[in-house]
């Protein structure tokens, strides 16, 4: 689109806030979706996921293959709307072949939240986190990987890798448990992740840490769980 990037984030902007896509809307992301800047096409990818039409599924998959690296991040994230069987076996792809850290541990956490809400592929997502847990050597990734196994398969030995973590030498390590273990708290294991979150928030010195703890917190004294597992 021959227009400045300011006009094209309004555009994107206004779309957002739309209850559902018209065919202009859809005309004008699907342009932008192919636009030279990386940024533009994270934003399109990041609108998407509060449109889940085939439109949508299309224009992800083909971002989940961009040669940005943070494009094929938003499109990963974003496709943990569509549970088919396709979206299923791009995620796995992107999960074991991706050069990007970052897009494995995104496909990791989008498998995690397909099987769960929608049901599919879940013993076949399980095998594969899996197999990855074991060859990953990256902690982000296996903690992306702990959560979505985790929410699927309660057993204690996930949470109690997840717990150990939560001293983890880096601190995104630690605020991504932390998340993780907001996205898997149950009225079964709510006690354990509140005595671990508490016992952390006292000694935490990073502020997104213990910013993140204290969110969580209130939420779950709220009872506003982030999957009604």
């Amino acid at each position: 689109m021959n227009i400045s990037e300011e006009k094209k984030f309004c555009l994107l902007e206004k779309i957002e806030k739309q209850e559902q896509l018209s065919k202009e809307d859809e005309s004008t992301l699907w342009l932008l979706a192919a636009d030279e800047e990386a940024i533009i096409r994270c934003r399109v990818a990041e609108i998407l996921v509060f449109f889940p039409t085939s439109f949508s599924r299309k224009v992800l998959i083909d971002l989940s293959k961009d040669e940005n690296e943070l494009v094929r991040v938003d499109a990963c994230d974003s496709l943990c709307v569509f549970g088919d069987k396709k979206v299923v076996k791009l995620l796995m792809e992107r999960l074991i072949h991706d050069e990007s850290e970052l897009v494995r541990s995104y496909a990791a956490l989008s498998l995690g939240s397909i099987a769960y809400k929608f049901k599919i592929s879940v013993p076949e997502i399980i095998s594969q986190l899996i197999i990855r847990f074991k060859v990953e050597s990256s902690e982000h990734i296996t903690t992306s990987i702990l959560r979505s196994l985790y929410l699927n398969d309660r057993k204690d030995e996930y949470l109690c890798h997840l717990l150990d973590r939560l001293s983890n030498e880096h601190y995104y390590i630690r605020s991504a448990v932390v998340r993780s273990l907001q996205e898997t708290c149950t009225d079964a294991n709510r006690q354990i992740i509140v005595d671990a979150l508490v016992s952390l928030l006292e000694h935490e010195e990073a502020y997104a840490v213990t910013f993140k703890i204290e969110s969580v917190l209130e939420e779950i004294s709220k009872n506003q769980l982030y999957y009604k597992l």
